[in-house]
């Protein structure tokens, strides 16, 4: 436990408990004898919405001025379009509320003589005629507009073929990058969410991505946003996640739209997609299929279909609940070479992989938010799912003390086996399976927050638990022909083993959650979290297995073995049943400090904990138990230099514990020969140290943005595999073992500006690096013992995009490099050095007789393989023509065309600080397809939505100007005069 790193963090934490300085304006406010000034003091609280859209307005900015006109206080809008102005002295103010492209409101204010809050009308801005007629003039829509931290890109200013989804639109925007996992990164950030208006949608991102259309959207905005419980509560939990939230257009905000689409192609390519959506305003309603073998590597068909729905009820009640069923069929084929930098004597190892699977998955998700009063919210959160899944597999390996490759004629050692197995080869080995598996779990989770009278005092509490259950069946044979070991016979030793299992999991968990904040001063409060987690585990796994020389005799092989399973007995040295109780804290206490430049929050976490295990494996059991007390500190900054310009920082350290299995000490698996595992009682918890920084500029009108990310990662007892081979047949044993050294550094520079006047050319720059040092356990068979191997490795990424775009056309050129070095000590792998690149035009076209025209052509080319079949050059060539028809241009008939020329490739390589592996996986790319697509709706234009709580009616014209922000009464009436028209005086306002 890191005792010491805890004590600094206590100490920073009570230096802040007691602030030195009294705020300057009560300080003034007691040399002038002005008691009542400090005495009374109010939270200026209120929303502004959209007078169109009548929607909220993120990142509005709110900015209060005194008598002087000088600056008080100030803040922009969340999520919801509320505002907060915290610790107000009593007195008259002016209200300033304002956004880009819409008209400033201006208010006067005049506080009372009392504590509390003060509840300010809803205010309306209207959208500037005279600046949107002024941006058409200039020249093309801008890529994306800033608001503060919140980045937003105009979907209409990225050209996208007919019928592209909200994938294609994402992939577009700059600053987004996406790796060769699916992966996708905002700025060097990973995004985790994508929200709709900002409301979850379908509660993945796949659902949102593959099933939406791109042509609803107007605006993409990214930006970080708290946890669901951060936002209630006001108690930052460290979880902030990136995210992207899609901003509905203005005309689909009311009405009912969607579109059909089919399509058929070559190789027995189709895809069919259908959704439709009921919007109004805040209130949605969405239902979604689809059917395609056109995604991933082409060789796997999709099913999915989900129903959503958003509804909000007077302000009161947030509903948003999906049932989302996803259904898939594939085959996958993989064939690989790698290089151990251990098993001197078995160094080599090529492996054929081919795969089927299926699996089916129904999820239900609700989340309901419930709030009776202004200060009081009651969330509820069910889930269940289902799901099950089958899969049959072959799999085909070899092992060689010497590299294949060199061998003069060989291309590929699997097939060419007989021709070098008695040179070089060690081992050779096939592999069958077929399992099955079936799980359900369900849980929920009910949460109560409330915010006591003295403004920032904030109480929580909540409660979780949940049930899963999952089932196994599983028939596997193999086969292991020793080169190096001669049986009786006097040829090549084989041995057999044949085995079918079943194993049940069930697990229970429960858990209580508490937090409370309190403010300390002006804007400074102590906030403390406890949270308590139960989990109880039961595996029970029974295994029965035909032994040689039955194998052999019955006619086992690999394509009959589940033909045999009555013939099986016993395996009791597999057999084994467990049962896990682990039981954690979270005691968390921490000072946040709010200013109008900068936010700041310091604490730490104590995580005591309690795991209990009953292992009964064979004829051995074991009772063991760990009780441990982890420690990790955190601290979170980010500084706004402007509303365009700002710095974050974040550092945080958490606890991990070793598998509890693996701290017994016994034989965990031998079913593979090869492969034999063991427990390791004397395992350490390991902690680990992140850090992270982010910079962030924006020059709106050049239409330009910098933004740098950089983070450092290091482990301390992080777990490694300690290795022992058998040099004779290329087994080996594997044993986990505490090891210092591992960290990792990465860095990402993005760039993005207009470089003409009109707008029309832009350039996008992307810069990624990284740094690795990877340490491990090498096997030395001369000496008989493992040493400590180091691999260092290093990337660098640079892609480059210019663009230039008008009303009818588009056309970019890219190029990216991508270059990896590695270098591992003790090992006789010297160069492990790849690198790829690649270069290509893309261009849009869109003619005025209805038709559009796609056409994307790059070479990729890569190099430094070990398999020189993998060291190859790309043409890939991809188009799509459009033609829209009928009067309202509602249907489309398309032709798309994928990787024309078949050229293209998935080749990856991984390196540990143990092993290099190179694999090719095989795909179906090259493909025609035609497609019909046919869009549907009814819209009730642009004003649709009804209007927010209290301005029905209530002094306020729907056609004329925002409503004034008049005050409320304690019962909620507007005390104020017509619309447009303050009180004079300023408005009232009431506590609540």
């Amino acid at each position: 436990m890191h005792f010491s790193t805890l004590y600094i963090y206590i100490i920073m934490c009570l230096l802040l408990l007691f602030p030195s300085k009294i705020g300057a304006t009560d300080i003034s406010a007691l040399q002038a004898g002005k008691t009542d000034t400090v005495r009374y003091r109010l939270n200026i609280r209120g929303t502004v919405f959209d007078n169109e859209l009548l929607e909220p307005m993120h990142g509005a900015a709110v900015k209060l001025f005194n008598s002087k006109d000088s600056l008080v206080g100030g803040q922009s809008t969340d999520k919801d379009g509320h505002y907060l102005l915290a610790n107000i002295p009593y007195g008259t103010y002016t209200l300033k509320i304002s956004f880009m492209g819409f008209k400033e409101q201006s208010f006067a204010l005049k506080l009372p003589q009392k504590n509390g809050n003060f509840k300010v009308s809803d205010v309306l801005l209207r959208e500037s005629s005279t600046l949107m007629r002024e941006a058409v003039v200039e020249g093309q829509m801008p890529e994306m507009t800033v608001v503060d931290d919140t980045v937003m890109y105009n979907a209409d200013a990225f050209k996208l073929p007919e019928g592209s989804l909200v994938e294609d639109l994402v992939k577009k925007l700059p600053g987004i990058v996406v790796d060769e996992n699916g992966n996708y990164t905002w700025n060097g950030k990973q995004i985790n969410q994508i929200l709709v208006d900002g409301k979850r949608f379908f509660g993945n991102m796949d659902m949102v991505l593959k099933e939406l259309p791109s042509d609803i959207v107007d605006k993409v905005k990214a930006y970080d946003r708290k946890s669901e419980q951060a936002r209630i509560t006001g108690i930052d939990d460290g979880e902030e996640r990136t995210v992207l939230d899609l901003a509905i257009k203005k005309d689909r905000k009311k009405g009912w739209f969607g579109n059909a689409e089919g399509g058929y192609g070559t190789y027995d390519r189709y895809t069919g997609r259908m959704n439709v959506n009921r919007f109004l305003g805040d209130q949605k309603f969405a239902v979604v299929g689809s059917a395609n073998n056109t995604q991933g590597n082409g060789m796997r068909e999709t099913q999915r279909g989900g129903v959503t729905l958003n509804l909000v009820k007077a302000k009161l009640l947030d509903v948003n609940g999906n049932i989302t069923g996803n259904f898939g069929q594939g085959k996958s084929e993989r064939t690989s070479n790698s290089q151990s930098f251990e098993n001197k004597k078995a160094a080599y190892s090529n492996s054929h992989n081919k795969s089927e699977n299926s699996d089916k998955n129904l999820d239900f998700q609700l989340r309901m938010e419930w709030t009776p009063d202004s200060v009081t919210t009651i969330d509820f959160e069910p889930s269940f799912s289902f799901g099950n899944s089958s899969s049959s597999s072959r799999n085909e390996s070899a092992s060689f003390k010497d590299d294949p490759y060199a061998v003069p004629g060989i291309v590929d050692p699997l097939a060419q086996l007989n021709q070098i197995s008695k040179d070089i080869g060690v081992n050779h080995r096939l592999n069958a399976g077929n399992n099955s598996s079936a799980n359900y779990n369900a849980s929920a989770s009910l949460g109560f927050n409330r915010r006591l009278k003295k403004p920032g005092r904030n109480i929580s509490f909540g409660m979780n638990g949940g049930i899963e259950e999952s089932e196994n069946e599983g028939e596997n044979f193999s086969q292991t022909d020793y080169y190096q070991i001669l049986a009786m016979t006097g040829e090549d030793s084989i041995y057999h083993k044949t085995q079918y299992s079943d194993q049940a999991n069930k697990r229970w968990n429960a858990g209580a959650r508490f937090s409370y904040s309190e403010p300390l001063a002006d804007r400074v409060y102590l906030q403390f979290r406890y949270n308590y987690n139960y989990r109880f585990t039961d595996n029970n796994r029974t295994v029965s297995s035909i032994f040689d020389p039955f194998n052999e005799q019955l006619g086992v092989n690999q394509y009959n073995y589940g033909n045999f399973r009555n013939y099986s007995v016993r395996d009791t040295a597999q057999c084994n049943y467990t049962t896990n109780t682990y039981q954690n804290h979270t005691i968390n206490l921490q000072v946040r400090v709010n200013r109008t430049q900068y936010e700041l929050t310091v604490g730490g976490n104590l995580h005591p904990q309690k795991n209990e295990v009953d292992y009964n494996k064979g004829f051995k059991h074991y009772d063991v138990a760990r009780t441990v007390m982890n420690a990790s500190p955190n601290i979170n900054f980010r500084y706004k230099f402007s509303r365009q310009e700002n710095l974050t920082f974040r550092y945080g350290g958490s606890m991990g514990q070793p598998g509890i299995t693996d701290l017994i000490p016994d034989t965990l698996s031998n079913a593979d020969p090869l492969n034999i595992r063991l427990g390791n009682p004397g395992l350490k918890p390991s902690f680990s140290q992140n850090i992270n920084a982010n910079y962030n500029k924006n020059i709106p009108n050049l239409q330009r943005s910098y933004s740098a990310n950089a983070s450092f990662n290091t482990t301390q007892n992080s777990v490694s595999s300690r290795t022992e081979y058998n040099e004779i047949t290329g087994g080996r044993i594997t044993r986990p073992e505490n090891i210092n050294g591992n960290w990792n550094a990465n860095a990402s520079f993005n760039f993005n500006t207009a470089i003409s006047r009109d707008m029309r050319f832009h350039l996008n720059a992307n810069t990624q690096g990284g740094l690795t040092n990877s340490v491990g356990y090498v096997y030395r068979s001369k000496t008989k013992e493992t040493i400590k191997n180091r691999t260092r490795g290093s990337r660098i990424n640079q892609s480059l995009r210019i663009s230039y775009r008008n009303d009818w056309l588009e056309v970019s050129a890219n190029g990216n490099i991508r270059y990896n070095h590695s270098r591992s000590t003790n090992t006789s792998a010297s160069n492990l050095d790849t690198y790829t690149f690649s270069y290509g035009m893309q261009t849009t076209m869109n003619f005025p007789w209805n038709m559009s025209f796609r056409t994307e052509i790059s070479e990729n080319s890569r190099r430094g393989y070990t398999d020189a079949s993998m060291n190859t050059n790309e043409l890939i060539w991809d188009f799509q023509i459009s033609q829209r028809l009928l009067p309202k241009r509602n249907l489309t008939i398309s032709l798309r065309a994928t990787d024309v020329l078949n050229q293209r490739d998935e080749v990856n390589r991984n390196i540990s600080s143990t092993s290099r592996t190179d694999s090719r996986t095989a795909n179906i790319r090259s493909y025609f397809l035609m497609t019909v697509n046919y869009r549907f709706g009814k819209f009730g234009g642009r004003g649709g939505g009804r209007r927010p709580e209290g301005m029905q009616n209530r002094g306020g014209d729907r056609q004329g100007g925002p409503r004034s922000a008049q005050g409320s009464s304690p019962e909620g009436r507007s005390v104020g005069g017509p619309s447009g028209a303050p009180v004079s005086g300023g408005p009232g306002g009431g506590r609540f």
